[in-house]
């Protein structure tokens, strides 16, 4: 049976992107709402985003998803940070959404090719099953990430760097505001 995306990051994405209805058929996420809070918001909208293409990562999806996964992340975490703009694009890009999709697609792929995974291994172009809460006691054996470090160490360096990067912009960006009110009030 072709490999599921868990449904844990399909609700986490539909909560930072779409849960809110909007008049006019337009929904927005808490992600946008949380966006609004100066900084705070940007870097917490930019972990959980992180999750699921951390999630992407252990599921074993393919290195030019992951890195399509990033991309996204980056864009609206790095458009995010300016105020307003960030927030009213937070709200049309929903990168989660995108990232979701991008697993969902895979997940068709593999379903009308007929690949069959077998449990605890890893094909190249589909996704690894969620381990059973059965089989979670040897859960270091069949995680793919723990048990080929080698394969995927790269992949999680290049996430946590990204993930870097936008708290690092953020960062600047809040320095950047704290400084122009900061000159606004003694001028």
């Amino acid at each position: 049976m072709p490999v599921k995306t868990p449904k844990r990051i399909k609700r986490l994405a539909y909560l930072l992107d779409s849960a809110i209805p909007l008049p006019g058929g337009r929904s927005i996420g808490l992600e946008a709402i949380i966006g609004l809070v100066p900084g705070v918001g940007d870097i917490i909208g930019a972990l959980a985003s992180c999750y699921i293409v951390a999630e992407g990562v252990r599921m074993g999806a393919p290195k030019r998803v992951i890195v399509r996964m990033i991309g996204n992340v980056l864009l609206e975490s790095t458009i995010g940070v300016v105020p307003l703009v960030g927030d009213l694009f937070d709200m049309v890009y929903k990168s989660n959404m995108r990232n979701i999709g991008m697993l969902l697609e895979l997940e068709n792929a593999s379903a009308d090719t007929g690949d069959v995974q077998q449990p605890g291994t890893l094909q190249p172009g589909t996704l690894q099953p969620e381990p059973s809460r059965s089989d979670r006691s040897h859960e270091h054996a069949d995680n793919p990430v723990l048990a080929s470090p080698g394969k995927n160490s790269r992949l999680i360096i290049w996430i946590g760097l990204a993930t870097a990067v936008v708290l690092l912009i953020t960062a600047v960006w809040l320095v950047f505001q704290a400084l122009l009110f900061i000159v606004g009030v003694i001028v």
